[in-house]
């Protein structure tokens, strides 16, 4: 599942989506998600988008 969306009038790449039903309600959200391609080691940066807008994000060193 990959594609693009705009952010402030760009085109943003995303390898992955799902929706989350968010109540506010200080409840911890799982998001498992399966690439079958291969990474390549390096450091990767995840955000997370709502709305348009990065609600979140980390990284990971693969070695």
């Amino acid at each position: 599942d990959y594609g693009l969306f705009e952010v402030n009038g760009n085109q943003i790449q995303y390898t992955y989506k799902t929706a989350i039903e968010f109540l506010n309600d200080g409840a911890s959200y799982t998001i498992d998600w399966k690439d079958t391609r291969a990474f390549q080691k390096g450091a990767y940066t995840i955000l997370l988008y709502a709305n348009n807008a990065i609600m979140g994000q980390g990284s990971v060193v693969l070695k």
